[in-house]
């Protein structure tokens, strides 16, 4: 069965755009944005006007934004809790990612699918947010080690038995053993020099400033890159983009690593050319100056990655194969030159590890077989 992407880059567009027409809505995609995090908003955008659906359909998406309002009412009374009980202690805290920009960007909450909420905080801060929450009722729970967590960018989750929501407690935004820990701009120093106060907050609470939150919404998508259910970062960057004025420059010299741009240069294409926001010539050309990882042929590849899990077939999706996809996309996100990522794409398809295989010549043979084998078999 295949799918129709369109709905998905339809839905982004009529959510940002409102046009006074939207197109036809089927079962397949509405399971789709759903599968890409953009059900609440799908369901919004056709239950306004719900002629031309059937009563199933209408009923589903219904379900789609009660259950959506639902928790985004959870989360909120849960971070207000919170707020409430450490009002007295006047700590920082940062609200990132989801409970953030629901806040302040979109034209409603529970738009913004969310599934913890993610708060920043001061290192030696964290036995008095731990000491609230267990007050609060929550437990720590994960099956990593506590000696895990002690180079990780959050403590071990904090579960809450009874409501069910989780929250995750961070101290910095990247773990120590990653190499976006190492750039300057995710220091926590510069991040508690970087806030801006949320309005709709009490006075000891904080978003990153503009800048910093684009930087950072743009390095999670991309590092992680599970495009499935994660559409709405998209959503996330074209918002921040369209609700503030960017000053670019910032932005601009806050680009540190080869990886750095090649982040930026590979979302911002992908928004651009789906027109889904438009940047000035000038800002364009500035970024796209920037020495990258990927190079010309290397960017191509990670878009056409993107356009093929969006469509759920091609020669990416179908030939080279999921997993495949993730070792090219990953070997150009590499803290090396765009020469000698080329490489390490190449030998992530080719030379990978094979079980049962004896040698890396016998991995490679093994590979080839495959490839071929569903070169052939491509419909």
């Amino acid at each position: 069965m295949k799918n129709n992407p369109s709905i998905l880059i339809n839905t982004i567009k009529t959510y940002i755009s409102s046009p006074t027409t939207k197109p036809n809505l089927t079962e397949q995609d509405i399971e789709l944005c759903i599968q890409y995090g953009l059900g609440p908003i799908l369901a919004d955008i056709y239950l306004k006007d719900d002629s031309g659906l059937n009563n199933s359909d209408i009923e589903k998406l219904r379900a789609i934004k009660i259950t959506a309002q639902y928790y985004s009412a959870l989360f909120d009374s849960a971070v207000n809790e919170l707020i409430d009980k450490l009002s007295k202690s006047e700590i920082i805290i940062v609200l990132l990612k989801g409970m953030h920009l629901s806040k302040s960007y979109y034209k409603h909450a529970y738009q913004r699918k969310m599934g913890d909420i993610d708060i920043l905080i001061p290192k030696d801060q964290t036995q008095i947010v731990s000491e609230a929450l267990f007050t609060l009722g929550y437990v720590q729970e994960g099956h990593l080690s506590d000696e895990f967590f002690l180079t990780h960018q959050h403590l071990k989750p904090f579960h809450h038995p009874k409501k069910n929501t989780w929250v995750e407690v961070h101290t910095r935004l990247f773990s120590m053993k990653s190499q976006q820990n190492k750039r300057k701009l995710y220091q926590p120093q510069y991040l508690f020099e970087n806030m801006s106060h949320i309005e709709s907050c009490p006075e000891n609470v904080y978003g990153l400033d503009i800048e910093l939150n684009l930087h950072y919404t743009i390095t999670h998508w991309v590092q992680e890159f599970k495009i499935a259910n994660s559409l709405i970062q998209i959503v996330d960057i074209i918002l921040i983009i369209k609700e503030n004025q960017i000053d670019w420059d910032k932005f601009i010299n806050l680009i540190e690593t080869p990886v750095h741009a090649t982040e930026i240069k590979v979302t911002l294409d992908f928004i651009i050319k789906n027109n889904l926001v438009q940047l000035p010539k000038n800002i364009q050309h500035d970024i796209r100056h920037q020495k990258d990882s990927a190079g010309i042929v290397g960017r191509l590849l990670m878009r056409t990655i993107i356009k093929n899990y969006l469509f759920q077939r091609g020669i990416f999706f179908s030939v080279i194969g999921y997993t495949n996809c993730l070792r090219i996309w990953h070997a150009y996100l590499k803290d090396a030159n765009s020469t000698n990522n080329h490489f390490h794409a190449l030998t992530a398809i080719l030379i990978a590890e094979v079980p049962g295989s004896k040698s890396k010549f016998h991995s490679f043979k093994i590979r080839i077989n495959r490839l071929y084998s569903r070169l052939m078999n491509r419909n």
